[in-house]
């Protein structure tokens, strides 16, 4: 049976496998701020940089489910995708360099993540 969790509108199943993540992996305000400013298409995008080595039990431990995941050996939340980037913003006239110092005024690698699923 699946149910329908409230307050974040998600389905699952209680039946399901359940991963452990520390709390501390969520802070990322020791993790440097990653430019991916490329000038070639899909190159330019804005990502939360995590401590890979805080999620590194967590993939191992999906993994050892399926056995077929690949790692880049890197933790990142996506801001903006490179599609939204190429075909939204750079079109309207922002600059990734743009994006990237609002990014970085407005403290991005300090943001509060709250992991709903995986």
């Amino acid at each position: 049976m699946n149910y329908i969790l409230p307050k974040h509108n998600i389905n699952y199943d209680p039946d399901a496998s359940s991963f452990p993540l520390k709390a501390t992996a969520l802070n990322s305000s020791n993790v440097s701020f990653v430019s991916h400013a490329q000038d070639k298409p899909f190159g330019s995008y804005l990502q939360q940089t995590l401590d890979f080595s805080q999620f590194k039990a967590l993939f191992d431990a999906v993994n050892a489910t399926t056995g077929s995941l690949q790692s880049r050996g890197e933790a990142h939340v996506t801001i903006i995708t490179p599609p939204e980037f190429d075909r939204v913003l750079k079109p309207a006239g922002v600059t990734i360099q743009e994006i990237e110092e609002i990014a970085q005024q407005a403290n991005i690698q300090h943001s509060r993540l709250s992991p709903v699923c995986l």
